[in-house]
């Protein structure tokens, strides 16, 4: 299905390339969330997401959510598993080992030359802002949540540190009030980002 998306992604009109993006940038939420929040996240209406279906030669959205959802079943929803099971066949070793080599490969990466200096200019534009804004959804939310209060602590003076976006945050209607000089620090996950 992806193949045919890009085959067909130039002569789309620009709503169905908003939705297509989104369904080649999402895969696996394709599969697992509904179509009105897919086209929520996406920024176009759920129409638009069935007329994609249609566009594609399927007969609805529910058509393209099943054969995403058996694509997800076939192939990665074991995959982690089976990745581990190959790691010497050590009991156990599918689910503690893999989350222990994907934590160790993230925290080695963070020394490495661009990753640091990127840090550092992230730490700087931080330091400097005006107001700060912490924005995670899913399973950023805590990550931006626990920046958000931590540096409540540490914040002098008239600066704010606010959470916007969902759960217990302010929503988007916080950053009406931001300008030059406020920083904005978003946290995505992968495949979100």
């Amino acid at each position: 299905m992806a193949e045919l998306l890009v085959e067909r992604f130039e002569n789309m009109p620009p709503q169905l390339r908003v939705a297509a993006r989104f369904v080649l940038d999402h895969p696996k939420d394709v599969a697992l969330m509904s179509m009105r929040e897919q086209a929520h996240q996406a920024g176009v209406s759920h129409s638009t997401m069935m007329r994609l279906a249609r566009w594609l030669g399927l007969e609805g959205y529910e058509d393209m959510r099943s054969l995403y959802a058996r694509a997800l079943r076939e192939t990665g929803a074991g995959e982690p598993a089976r990745r581990g099971a190959d790691q010497g066949g050590v009991p156990g070793y599918s689910t503690a080992g893999v989350v222990a080599d994907t934590l160790a490969a993230q925290v080695s990466s963070l020394g490495e030359y661009g990753n640091a200096s990127q840090f550092i200019a992230a730490a700087d534009l931080l330091a400097r802002s005006r107001n700060l804004f912490g924005l995670g959804s899913r399973s950023g939310y805590p990550v931006a949540s626990h920046f958000v209060h931590i540096m409540s602590f540490l914040a002098d003076g008239d600066r704010k540190v606010t959470l916007v976006g969902e759960i217990g945050g302010h929503g988007l209607d916080a950053l009406q009030g931001a300008g030059r000089g406020d920083v904005l620090l978003a946290v995505g996950m992968s495949p979100y980002e």
